[in-house]
């Protein structure tokens, strides 16, 4: 499996810190986050809101993931990303 980070976009405000594109075996998929919580960024997978019947706010994952293909995607983007806040990481970078 091949993944590849294409694009990191700088988030200003709330808790994304980043959008991030990648191709994952030459499929392009668009709008990973990089939230910070608890003091430390992870990934969001890309997401859908709706409001429910109940009136409240839902997220839905757009794509599913097994375990060990998560973690590798995880991996790579945040490797990316950790890369681009060391070489300044602010507006666009593509890696």
């Amino acid at each position: 499996m091949e993944i590849k980070v294409l694009e990191i976009r700088q988030n200003n405000g709330g808790k994304t810190r980043a959008f991030v594109d990648i191709s994952l075996n030459d499929i392009v998929i668009r709008d990973f986050r990089i939230l910070e919580e608890h003091g430390k960024p992870h990934v969001k997978i890309p997401y859908l809101t709706y409001r429910a019947k109940d009136g409240q706010m839902r997220f839905r994952d757009v794509l599913i993931f097994p375990p060990r293909v998560r973690e590798e995607i995880d991996s790579a983007i945040l490797s990316a990303f950790f890369r681009w806040e060391r070489e300044g990481g602010s507006g666009k970078s593509t890696p």
